[in-house]
């Protein structure tokens, strides 16, 4: 009886003792020294907020100080068992504003950064890490241009970065040209192109040579490089990084490189539509000739055996000799031309020109199908498209479902979806190994009319 008459008791005791752990384990205002990560970089310093077994769990803020920087900022958001998630803010001592959104301690899709005079930019990020276009806008929110990231720096940053380099120092490739960007004011002397980059034989004002190179087909998400689909003769500023390789690799796989924009009069029979998985399973050991692009690459250009002979072994000597490689990130037009703002629909001229400028860019096109390859292990379509009412080609992919109807040749389609930089057709012309390089579609709808 009398245990029965304070079990009532003991029971509140219990509770109490349950609550008053609760509390200790989840203390309200607190302050720890932890780690945030911001746009790949790792910083830390204090937090004060909520927290739950000595982790921040809750609403609270982050400060880093640094005597070496003036990158002070204190950032504001929740944290769930340690990490950030959500919506967060991060204010610089500059007047800097970044709001952004978190997930399991990583920044994850759109940002905005506000500046202090008004301007502010947008850009994606993926894990933490930035990638792609970053859009400008002045104080108006009117878009005022475009930038790029490049293994989360900015194209920008890396330029103003960019120091013109000695030729001979560049030659004896010291330890600080190999980490550190650099520029040069040159002259397009000819290009070619393997299965995924390019090529581009360059001459300075001094006429020393170098190789600058580069990935130009389906856009690299975190190391895209911003550069043109250039030409013969066009003068430039390369910039870049140099390369420890002192030769080209896979020579046997480089050949000429046409832009199916100056190729009048195609012939779609003679297009392989392999992809480039096929392509390297090819055996192209007879077709390692070099040959440089030029406005002449049609069947116009003739020229004898022993002439051909002669400027193949003279190609692939200058390939293999020791002149400076760069592995580009972006290049100018010393006349200071620029891919221009277009909203809507691209000239064909510009995403020809500028494909990475364009890329992820929304389109809409009306075409007819002119060649077609069906994967069906995949269930994507290949298609090789011109542009209504004009001579404009394009490639295109194309993820079918088994409710879709796909395209023959002859039929005329409208298609939607993303550019996707270069798409190389890979194919011979007599005996040569040829490159045709068409704007590349990542298609997401297809209706035929």
């Amino acid at each position: 009886m009398t245990c029965r008459k304070y079990l009532p008791i003991f029971g509140c005791l219990f509770l109490s003792l349950l609550f008053l752990t609760s509390c200790s384990s989840r203390n309200k205002e607190s302050s720890s020294l932890i780690s945030v990560d911001v746009l790949s970089s790792t910083y830390s310093g204090e937090y004060t907020g909520e927290n739950t077994d000595r982790k921040p769990d809750g609403s609270g803020t982050f400060t880093f100080t640094s005597e070496e920087t003036d990158s002070d900022f204190i950032l504001t958001g929740t944290w769930e068992n340690g990490l950030l998630q959500g919506d967060a803010s991060i204010d610089f001592s500059d007047g800097t504003k970044l709001l952004a959104e978190y997930k399991d301690g990583l920044i994850n899709g759109e940002v905005t950064e506000h500046f202090s005079d008004g301007s502010y930019r947008t850009y994606t990020c993926s894990n933490g890490k930035p990638y792609g276009r970053i859009k400008l806008y002045d104080a108006s929110g009117n878009l005022s241009g475009y930038d790029y990231y490049y293994q989360s720096r900015t194209i920008t940053w890396l330029k103003s970065q960019s120091q013109e380099a000695d030729y001979q120092s560049m030659q004896n490739a010291s330890s600080d040209l190999l980490i550190n960007p650099v520029k040069i004011i040159c002259t397009v002397v000819s290009i070619y192109e393997d299965l995924e980059s390019t090529y581009i034989e360059l001459s300075d004002r001094d006429n020393h040579s170098y190789i600058g190179t580069y990935k130009n087909t389906e856009p690299d998400k975190y190391a895209q490089a911003v550069v043109p689909n250039l030409k013969v003769g066009e003068e430039i500023t390369a910039y870049g990084f140099l390369k420890k390789s002192a030769s080209v690799e896979d020579a046997d796989r480089i050949g000429a490189s046409a832009l199916i924009s100056d190729i009048h009069n195609l012939d779609t029979t003679t297009l392989t539509n392999d992809t480039q998985e096929e392509a390297q399973t090819e055996d192209l050991s007879g077709n390692n000739n070099l040959t440089s692009s030029d406005d002449g690459i049609d069947e116009e250009e003739s020229e004898t055996d022993s002439e051909e002979e002669t400027e193949e072994d003279t190609l692939a000597d200058r390939f293999g000799n020791t002149m400076p490689i760069l592995a580009l990130f972006t290049a100018d037009y010393t006349s200071g031309e620029q891919a221009p703002f277009q909203k809507g629909t691209v000239k064909y001229e510009n995403i020809i020109k500028y494909p990475y400028h364009y890329a992820d860019q929304k389109f809409r096109l009306s075409c007819t199908v002119m060649k077609q390859i069906i994967d069906y292990d995949l269930q994507m379509i290949q298609i090789i498209v011109a542009e209504e009412n004009t001579s404009n080609y394009y490639y295109a992919t194309y993820y079918y479902t088994s409710q879709s109807t796909l395209p023959a040749v002859g039929d005329h389609v409208v298609i939607t979806g993303t550019y996707q930089g270069n798409y190389k057709n890979v194919h011979t012309e007599q005996t040569l190994l040829q490159y045709l390089i068409f704007p590349c579609l990542s298609v997401s709808t297809l209706k035929i009319i």
